[in-house]
């Protein structure tokens, strides 16, 4: 059966940011959202973002707790096509 939704948004993503993730919310009875701080798209490999992920998957009825992407730290800024580092 459907037990619910996840919608995962960081601060800094430009293609789906949080607000994207309230709006969608108000048509789904049963979802969660989980905000990231600090870093863009894709949410769920960093951090605690696969811990929350498993979490869901073995219990979507349960409410998360997503607190500790609020701890994550912003990505390096790039500065040559060789990383981060110079």
């Amino acid at each position: 059966g459907y037990f619910g939704d996840l919608l995962a948004t960081a601060d800094y993503d430009p293609v789906t940011p949080p607000e994207r993730a309230l709006e969608a919310l108000r048509t789904l009875p049963r979802g969660q959202h989980l905000q990231a701080a600090a870093i863009g798209h894709i949410v769920t490999p960093h951090g605690c973002g696969p811990k929350l992920l498993r979490q869901f998957l073995d219990a979507p009825e349960q409410k998360l707790d997503g607190h500790c992407l609020q701890d994550l730290a912003p990505p390096s800024f790039v500065v040559s096509a060789a990383g981060a580092q110079p």
